[in-house]
């Protein structure tokens, strides 16, 4: 394997290019996993990143990108993967330069300013995070985690937006919620959407991706792009008018207290779903979602989970067993 050492300072486009010349691509980008300053122990944020889909990923890029005061074009590996980045179109392997889309996050979520004391660096997610929900004005305990803090915050989301719905909107969406149409409240509850979200499965998905599909929509001109359920499609397009209300509304607030809150909003609301995410499984047959521990759709009936069975007698093993505890056969790995 080729050993690359390290240039002192930032990996700037000419050490760049001659770093491929003599190494090659991908062993430059190995060996640098990250071109722009960053916080290297926000789990909150690298651990969801480095799982995340692509389409998921290109979101993010687009938001942070979107403003002209983006910094993630300084990044080499960035600018190899889009070409035609100035124009906001990308598509390249967003999973190369994790770190450097951490990195522009929590950049936004500094001040600039004060940014320039902390050697480039921004602050953590859950700063951000918490800093977001405060401007939005959303209500959580101190103590509060920062799944706690993201789902009131999706949970807040979907009550202003279904304020600012007229009557027609409102039916629609009490249906898409699972709710009687013919009785729709007039207002709903953070508490009650975020009871929602606690639940898990299928229903707390359905309101985390209506949230980023809406904002997606609003602001990059494109939602959010998976295969899902008619189920699930059918309910996301009534969203689209109402949260982009809400967006507008919290937008003439936010702007006084300054332009990232534009990167840092849209930013974690999108983490918020994507955490949601990555705590469910997708039905291969009728891609409905459920939580990771469920052993069978409970749309269609699919087997999520195949069980492990000694290769001998056939009991059920559990993860940890190394041997049957029927027969004692050694477990095939």
């Amino acid at each position: 394997m080729t050993t690359i050492v390290h240039i002192e300072g930032k990996l700037n486009d000419e050490s760049f290019k001659k770093l491929v010349t003599q190494h090659g691509y991908n062993t430059v980008v190995n060996a640098y996993p990250n071109h722009m300053p960053f916080i290297a122990d926000d789990f909150d944020i690298l651990n969801l990143l480095k799982q995340a889909s692509h389409e998921d990923l290109d979101i993010l890029v687009g938001f942070l990108c979107k403003p002209t005061t983006s910094e993630l074009d300084l990044s080499p590996v960035f600018k190899h993967e889009n070409p035609n980045h100035a124009n906001k179109t990308f598509g390249g392997n967003h999973a190369l330069y994790i770190n450097d889309i951490a990195g522009e996050i929590q950049r936004y979520g500094g001040h600039s300013l004060v940014n320039l004391f902390r050697a480039g660096k921004g602050v953590k997610y859950a700063e951000i995070l918490s800093d977001v929900a405060d401007q939005m004005k959303c209500k959580y305990p101190k103590d509060a985690s920062v799944e706690e803090i993201e789902n009131a915050l999706i949970a807040q989301m979907i009550a202003k937006s279904y304020e600012s719905a007229s009557a027609a909107e409102k039916i629609e969406i009490a249906k898409s919620l699972g709710m009687d149409g013919a009785k729709a409240p007039s207002s709903l509850t953070t508490a009650a959407i975020q009871m929602a979200l606690r639940a898990g499965g299928f229903t707390s998905y359905k309101l985390a991706v209506s949230v980023a599909h809406a904002v997606a929509k609003a602001i990059l001109g494109r939602g959010l792009s998976f295969t899902a359920s008619n189920q699930l499609t059918k309910g996301l397009s009534v969203f689209i008018g109402p949260i982009g209300l809400a967006l507008t509304a919290i937008w003439t607030i936010v702007d006084l207290a300054g332009p990232a809150y534009r990167v840092t909003i849209p930013c974690v609301l999108h983490i918020a779903y994507m955490r949601l995410k990555s705590k469910l499984i997708e039905c291969p047959h009728c891609h409905d979602f459920s939580d990771k521990e469920t052993k069978y759709c409970a749309s269609c009936g699919h087997q999520l989970i195949k069980p492990i069975t000694c290769a001998k007698c056939s009991t059920e093993l559990k993860a940890t067993d190394k041997f049957c505890t029927e027969c004692g056969t050694e477990r095939q790995l």
